[in-house]
């Protein structure tokens, strides 16, 4: 899959939408969109909420993110909200806030009946 880079002199005020992933080193604030993974490096700063299947946290984010995979790493720093199936922080990464884990789908249940065999007609 292909990837946007934002590097680590860039600055960005606004909202990043992409189904490519990101690895972000720059500076965002902002709604960030992305496709498969959003990678925030060690030198970034991001701002603001982070709609992913994976988020990759080495840098500092500040704010909320609706994901399938945090993986807090260490060195890195979260503060804020985290809705998420797997929430993973490494021993030196840092985690100040609220974390939400999302509920798997329900299996649809089949439910068998038993057979009435004193009215059946032969």
């Amino acid at each position: 899959m292909k990837e946007t880079i934002i590097s680590k002199e860039t600055t960005l005020e606004g909202n990043i939408s992409s189904k490519e992933d990101f690895i972000i080193s720059g500076d965002i604030n902002g709604i960030i969109e992305g496709g498969e993974t959003i990678s925030l490096e060690s030198d970034c700063h991001v701002t603001g909420k982070i709609f992913s299947k994976t988020l990759i946290v080495k840098g500092i984010f500040t704010g909320d993110a609706d994901c399938t995979t945090v993986h807090v790493c260490n060195g890195g720093k979260f503060i804020g909200n985290i809705k998420s199936k797997i929430l993973m922080i490494d021993s030196k990464g840092i985690f100040e806030g609220k974390s939400e884990m999302k509920k798997a789908p329900l299996k649809k249940q089949i439910i068998h009946k038993e057979l009435d065999t004193e009215n059946i007609l032969l």
